[in-house]
């Protein structure tokens, strides 16, 4: 992805983290308020006591924070600003015919491609081969987690190397 979106990602993120830190610091006055006596006792008198029992800590993981920084700009990467990295997802039929879909860790769908044409893009772009089976959604949403929080906690190289290491296999 070009670098002014990954700074666009990192912003975001930044200012999440700084929203929930600063909401938590909010609730936590709150709850050191209501703990003293007198202050209990006022919103009972006014029956207010309920309006702030329902104020809890977010508790929102910095990993899940990053990943919607990373999902709110996702449509923004165009597909040539890549990493070229790619999720063999299955092959097999659809619509009578042979095919392959692949996903782009930093796209948002997949693309499917005739049998035909897999051998070439996958000699021209790197691809995570399943260990068994097919991968699901839910494994391209780990992969992309580890791949955005390496990008932005360190750097795109870093990224890519760590998701290759990681997940990379021959077929």
């Amino acid at each position: 992805m070009q670098n002014d979106i990954l700074e666009l990602i990192k912003k975001e993120y930044k200012r999440k983290l700084t929203t929930r830190d600063e909401y938590n610091e909010l609730i936590k006055k709150i709850k050191d308020l209501q703990a003293q006596q007198s202050i209990r006792e006022y919103l009972k008198l006014t029956d207010r006591e309920k309006d702030y029992e329902r104020y809890s800590y977010d508790t929102s993981l910095d990993e899940d924070i990053l990943f919607s920084s990373f999902m709110k700009y996702i449509s923004c990467i165009n597909i040539e600003d890549t990493n070229d990295i790619y999720i063999l997802m299955k092959k097999g039929m659809e619509n009578g015919k042979m095919v392959s879909v692949y996903w782009n860790i930093e796209q948002i769908s997949p693309i499917t491609l005739p049998i035909e044409e897999t051998e070439e893009f996958e000699e021209n772009h790197i691809i995570i081969f399943p260990k068994l089976g097919n991968y699901d959604v839910m494994d391209v949403i780990r992969i992309q987690k580890d791949f955005i929080g390496k990008a932005v906690l360190s750097n795109q190289q870093k990224a890519k190397k760590l998701v290759v290491r990681r997940y990379k296999n021959s077929k």
